[in-house]
């Protein structure tokens, strides 16, 4: 009795074929550590004239690569026609992606697992700002109910460069290849926003960068994978950064979602076919169903190591006269690890723990069909801090946020869960104002003489703040002259005012005649209040006949009414000065005139 042990597939398309053995590929198993074992696998087909059939792996990978691609239809899918005229050796190498080392990349677990420079948003949108939901437009009417299978983050863009977006960890092993995926969309229901109003992402691990420019498409709820390898070289730890470089105020609303971080490994198998001339064979189909644990499994002479479909062969006289068809199933047992918190001083007693510390435990179950199954807790224990919340509402409201139910300013307590099972104090700090309160602006007109200056116009219950600058934040340095106003927007109303910022005045006086040899009035200059608050770029005299006969470029300097040592005679001169002034910067401005030389 002679046996042949087939770990190989094959279900199949014939051009001539009577009779032949099957089996799947399956010797490829634990591919989240890509630990693999190689068997030898042969498959024993009964025919004479040469036949087609289909090659099949039961394992799921990300790339597939059969050798020699002779003779296949396609050499990178899981199921190729293979045209077979004699003795062939067919090997499958198998690309496989392991798990997600970024804890909550898909923000199942909701705002956790992650740092970012943004502001949580809780209302209206401003920029800057960030959450994670399922529905975009529960927090903004202007966006999109985009879905894309749970929860994910939302980001209303910020106006700062180089705000780090997202920030993850996750431990890796050195000189190791990996491959970094992410899901990006806009969410802005806007079909004419342009291509400088998209998020600009750049994506950097442990500081070096992987990808520069990705960006969604400018259509609503269309996600885009990024996918983009990355060797860890002597690094542990992996650090991902997401920045958004494009710090335009109005568009940049975009959504991210599985961020992961993937080991890579290959795995190889290879299938022995042999062609032979077709005796009768009698054919019997054996179903066993197995537990992991159960494995070795022995058949007759054989032993088995893993599920599959195998062919055991049963001759006489060296001549195959029937085969078992053994399939084997392979009973599910589980490794899940269930992620859940308690209040401090409770125990978790579910799914056989009895814990009450925070930690990651184990635990070993048999399941209906008897298989060890694995399940791990990962228990968090809930903080009880207090909360504080000041508030600002208006008069004739209430604020009626957790728990409360308050109309008056005053100071009020209440217990609330915020979405868990554990109730923190909250301390709420109320405070009522009939209309939005502010210092606000100084009087109307205000000379400077002096750059820059400050306006604070910070408003008691605003929400937010626009000048006409493009400036949205409370308080401006001022650096030149001009009309400034703001709008102050809170729930109570709206409150705008301006204030006006001018340069003093400062007069420039020249006199109309010159008498050079008298003990007066015997030089011809400039006058002003304050000789430091101009700057003098050009002091000029000519005669009748248009001729320059004096210039300066100096403060303090006059015409004694000579030319070249000589007096000037007596007549009439044109004059030109050109100058500065502290408060213009520079701006020049020029005067002419006329002085009468008298000798």
């Amino acid at each position: 009795m002679k046996n042949y042990i087939n770990i190989f597939i094959v279900l199949l398309l014939f051009v001539s074929i009577n009779t032949y053995a099957y089996n799947n590929i399956n010797s490829m198993v634990d591919v989240d550590t890509c630990s693999i074992t190689i068997l030898p696998n042969d498959t024993t087909i009964y025919s004479d004239t040469p036949i087609q059939l289909q090659l099949s792996t039961n394992q799921e990978a990300s790339i597939y690569h059969w050798y020699p691609s002779a003779g296949l239809s396609n050499a990178t899918i899981p199921n190729p026609i293979a045209t077979i005229n004699g003795n062939t050796q067919y090997i499958l190498e198998a690309t496989y992606m392991g798990i997600n080392l970024i804890n909550n990349g898909d923000f199942e677990q909701g705002n956790t697992g992650f740092y970012t420079d943004l502001t949580l948003l809780l209302g209206p949108t401003w920029r800057g700002r960030y959450n994670v939901v399922s529905n975009a437009q529960v927090l903004e009417t202007s966006f999109c109910p985009c879905n894309n299978g749970g929860n994910y983050m939302i980001v209303d863009g910020s106006e700062t460069s180089n705000v780090i977006v997202y920030r993850a960890q996750a431990t890796v092993q050195p000189n190791t290849d990996y491959t970094f995926s992410l899901d990006l969309s806009t969410i802005n229901d806007d079909p004419n926003q342009s291509a400088n109003q998209l998020a600009d992402l750049y994506i950097y691990i442990n500081n070096s960068l992987i990808e520069n420019h990705f960006s969604p498409v400018a259509v609503c709820c269309n996600w885009s994978t990024l996918t983009s390898p990355w060797n860890s070289g002597s690094d542990t730890i992996a650090t991902v950064v997401i920045k958004d470089h494009n710090t335009t105020p109005w568009g940049n609303d975009f959504a991210m979602d599985n961020i992961s971080l993937r080991g890579q490994c290959k795995a190889y198998d290879t299938i022995n076919i042999t062609l032979i001339s077709e005796p009768e064979i009698i054919t019997t189909t054996y179903n066993f169903q197995l537990c992991e644990n159960d494995f070795p499994y022995t058949y007759y002479d054989s032993v088995f190591t893993q599920a599959g479909s195998y062919g055991y062969s049963f001759t006489t006289n060296n001549i195959v006269d029937s085969l078992h068809i053994v399939n084997i199933t392979l009973s599910p047992s589980y490794n899940d690890t269930i992620f859940a918190s308690i209040c401090s001083g409770e125990t978790y007693t579910e799914n056989g723990f009895n814990v009450s510390d925070a930690g990651f435990y184990k635990n070993t179950l048999t399941t209906i069909n008897g298989c060890d199954s694995i399940i791990n807790l990962s228990l968090n224990i809930q903080s009880l801090e207090d909360t504080i919340i000041n508030a600002v509402i208006c008069e004739g409201t209430a604020y009626n946020s957790y728990g409360f139910n308050e109309s008056n300013s005053g100071t009020y307590y209440n217990y609330y869960s915020f979405g868990e099972e554990c109730e923190r104090k909250v301390i709420l700090n109320l405070t009522v104002i009939e209309y939005p309160e502010m210092p606000f602006l100084p009087d109307s007109v205000v000379d400077v003489e002096e750059y820059p200056i400050t306006i604070d116009a910070t408003c008691l219950g605003c929400d937010s703040y626009i000048w006409n600058n493009g400036v949205s934040s409370p308080i401006i340095d001022i650096y030149s002259q001009g009309t400034y106003y703001v709008c102050a927007v809170s729930s109570c109303g709206d409150y705008c005012d301006s204030v006006v910022i001018k340069n003093p005045d400062i007069y420039v006086f020249l006199p109309n005649s010159l008498t050079p040899v008298e003990p007066t009035n015997n030089i011809f200059r400039y006058y002003t209040a304050k000789e430091e608050d101009i700057t003098i770029e050009a002091f000029q005299i000519f005669n009748r006949w248009g001729e320059k006969i004096f210039e300066t470029t100096q403060n303090n300097m006059y015409w004694d009414g000579k030319y070249k040592g000589n007096y000037c005679p007596n007549g009439v001169y044109v004059w030109r000065l050109i100058y500065k002034t502290i408060f213009t910067g520079k701006r020049t401005f020029e005067k002419t005139g006329e002085v009468n030389l008298i000798k």
